[in-house]
């Protein structure tokens, strides 16, 4: 294939090796290079500031780690739905390691308590919140500036 790592993977090569592995290899595959896809038109979105097109990026990374990788489960794909519903939901999709866990939805900030209050009506767990607010990313800091303060 000449690939040195999954982002050099095309859907081409996909469709040529197709034929050597079995399904579920298949679906693994094709849900690694989507993802992959999905990040690249996330990281453009958010430069775009297209929330919605993020927020539909999410909701077809959820389907995706559902159907093709298999690593949800029905309480998470439960929370994913009720989100779905909710109004100034943009998109949610679980999170971590799979089989269990988190979901991480983005949410209007005016319709944070609707969503919340949607949650704890119509999922049969106890859900726990932590709500996330956007910060300047990853940079390096001068430490002596730091302890100056």
């Amino acid at each position: 294939m000449g690939a040195r790592s999954w982002r050099d993977v095309t859907e081409a090569h996909l469709a040529e090796y197709s034929p050597e592995l079995s399904q579920e290899e298949r679906n693994c595959a094709k849900h690694v290079v989507g993802e992959i896809s999905r990040t690249n038109q996330a990281s453009e979105a958010l430069l775009d500031n297209n929330i919605k097109l993020f927020g539909e990026l999410m909701w077809e990374s959820h389907e995706s780690l559902k159907n093709l990788y298999r690593v949800s489960c029905i309480e998470l794909d439960k929370l994913v739905d009720i989100a779905k519903s909710c109004e100034g939901v943009w998109g949610a999709r679980m999170t971590g390691g799979g089989f269990g866990g988190c979901i991480v939805a983005l949410v209007k900030n005016s319709k944070i308590n609707e969503f919340k209050k949607s949650i704890e009506e119509n999922y049969s767990g106890r859900p726990r919140f932590f709500d996330g607010h956007p910060v300047n990313g990853g940079q390096i800091l001068d430490i002596a500036e730091l302890l100056k303060n």
